[in-house]
Parts: C-alpha cells; sequence; structure tokens
C-alpha cells in the first residue's frame, strides 16, 4: 500500500501532448484556456516550486549543472512557457513546502514582470520590450527562472518551458523506489501465502491407512472420515527409555562374580524382578477398538 501510494502521484493527469503543446510559447493543437487549466494546476505549481528552489541556488554548481541538464534534455528553457506570462496572485496550496525558496519566489505562484507576458528581470536576464523604441522599456525576462545559455537565445514559436521535464525528473527519482517497495511488499506477501499454504497442507504421510480406504470402497459409511476419530493412538509404556539403552537402567546393577575359592574373576548385572515395558498401539474407529501390546522382559 505505501508502495503504490507513493507510486500513483508519479502518473501524469495531463495527456502528454497537452503538456508537450502547452509548454510552448505559441502552442498549436490546445487553446489558451485548455493550457492555462494545466499550468496554473495545483499539480504544475508543484513542480513550479521544485524549479524555484533549484533557481533559489543557481549560483551553486550542482543545482546549475542540473538544471541546464534538464534545458539540455528536455529542450526547453525555463520553467514556463517563454513570453507567456499570466499573473497568479494564489499562494501555494499548504501541503507544498517552499523551505529554501526565496521569498519572492515563494509567495505567489505565477509572478510577472512590467510589461505583460514577461517574467520578473534576473540577474543573468534582462530583455527589452521593444529594443526599437527609445528610450528603451525594461520588461523582464522573456524565459522563466532560466538558466544556461539558453538565455541568450532569440526567441521562436517553438520555444518551450521545461514543466513537463521537471515532471519528468521527479517522477524518475520516485518511480524507481516506489517500483522497489511495490516489489518486495509482493514478495512478502507471496511468502506469506505460501507459508500459510505448506502449514495448512496436509503431510504425504499423515493419510488414513488403505484398509480403512478400502473399506470405505465396500461399506459407505467408512467414507466418512470425520466420525474416524484418533486414528493411530501411541501410549509410551513405563521403562521403555532404559530398555532401549538411552538412559542408564536403575533396576540393573552390576557385582563382582567370584569362583568357589572366593577369588574374583570379573563383573556381572544383576536385573531386578521389576517389570520392563514395550509400546502400545492402539488403533480405534467409531465400530471397534484393536489393541497390540507387546511386553517384554530381560533375563539377568
Amino acid at each position: 500500500m505505501v508502495g503504490l501510494n507513493t507510486y500513483t502521484p508519479t502518473i501524469p493527469i495531463f495527456p502528454t501532448d497537452l503538456m508537450a503543446d502547452c509548454s510552448r510559447h505559441a502552442p498549436e493543437i490546445y487553446t489558451l484556456e485548455e493550457c492555462n487549466a494545466y499550468l496554473y494546476s495545483d499539480r504544475v505549481s508543484g513542480f513550479r516550486l521544485v524549479w524555484a528552489a533549484f533557481f533559489t541556488n543557481v549560483n551553486d554548481e550542482d543545482n546549475y549543472q542540473l538544471m541546464t541538464q534538464i534545458e539540455d534534455e528536455g529542450i526547453c528553457c525555463g520553467f514556463g512557457p517563454p513570453l507567456r506570462c499570466f499573473n497568479d496572485s494564489r499562494p501555494y496550496p499548504p501541503d507544498r513546502p517552499v523551505d529554501g525558496v526565496r521569498s519572492n519566489l515563494a509567495g505567489q505562484r505565477w509572478k510577472c514582470g512590467l510589461i505583460e507576458f514577461y517574467y520578473p528581470r534576473q540577474s543573468n536576464c534582462e530583455d527589452y520590450a521593444d529594443p526599437n523604441v527609445l528610450p528603451r522599456v525594461l520588461g523582464g525576462c522573456e524565459k522563466d527562472m532560466a538558466a544556461g545559455n539558453c538565455v541568450e537565445e532569440a526567441l521562436e514559436d517553438s520555444m518551450k518551458g521545461c514543466s513537463e521535464a521537471v515532471e519528468a525528473y521527479v517522477a524518475s527519482l520516485v518511480a524507481g523506489p516506489a517500483i522497489i517497495l511495490m516489489g518486495t511488499s509482493f514478495m512478502n506477501t507471496l511468502c506469506m501465502l505460501i507459508c500459510c499454504c505448506m502449514l495448512w497442507k496436509r503431510k504425504e504421510y499423515d493419510v488414513f491407512p488403505d484398509y480403512i480406504n478400502n473399506q470405505a470402497k465396500v461399506n459407505p459409511r467408512f467414507a466418512n472420515y470425520a466420525k474416524i476419530k484418533d486414528n493411530v493412538v501411541v501410549v509410551p509404556v513405563k521403562d521403555y527409555i532404559y530398555e532401549k539403552g538411552f538412559l542408564p537402567d536403575p533396576n540393573k546393577k552390576r557385582r563382582k562374580k567370584r569362583n568357589d575359592d572366593g577369588e574374583t574373576i570379573g563383573e556381572e548385572t544383576v536385573t531386578s524382578d521389576l517389570e520392563e515395558g514395550g509400546i502400545e498401539l492402539t488403533t480405534q474407529n467409531n465400530d471397534n477398538i484393536s489393541a497390540i501390546s507387546s511386553k517384554n522382559k530381560s533375563e539377568s
């Protein structure tokens, strides 16, 4: 259950083609309303926080390398679609932690620049709204929290943000351990089932004797094994372990053996008159009880 609950969030809830098309500067398939429903959803806002945490430490070599790697592999730049920012003043969902994210990035879900559609200005990105107009007006940045050389690339309709790539990256981190966890849980459940089957399984030698099976063929009332109780009963008898030599027999004593002249010529064993036991086997069913007993006496 834990593995399933961990793996389920890694499954995309939006179609792959929608995520790819809505990440572009100019979507070709889906409408602006359909794209906004995806970009401003709680799910995407959580992945935006992940990217914002990376961008907060963009000067760190490992974070910078990770961001550029995601951008290169996803053929994207920044998080949101380039030059298509819409303000969303809603706070992030309460179950999305903002630890490690700069306050200006964690205050609201989407914050745009001074000019419409521009993202806020970054330390590595300053784009003018219209470079041909004087005086120039700083719009902000065309890319959303971008890193690497893609910041300097000219804007094209096919250029896209990395929201889809970030989701795939986070899913790859969680899916592997979740699958291993589900696999180990399945193996544990399977082993428990096998153990229970082996525990409940009747042993090969724990069956009714042939004569009962033969009687069942002749007389149907013997077919009901529930009426045949205590198939074989083994009853231990006194002094059996002494007779078999597992323990010294207290009834046997050793004494010196002498000749007619009273000289010691050896030792002999003397056994008392106590009866030594055997084994009693009793077989019984509803109709008859037969007993077979064997008792042996040792001769001194």
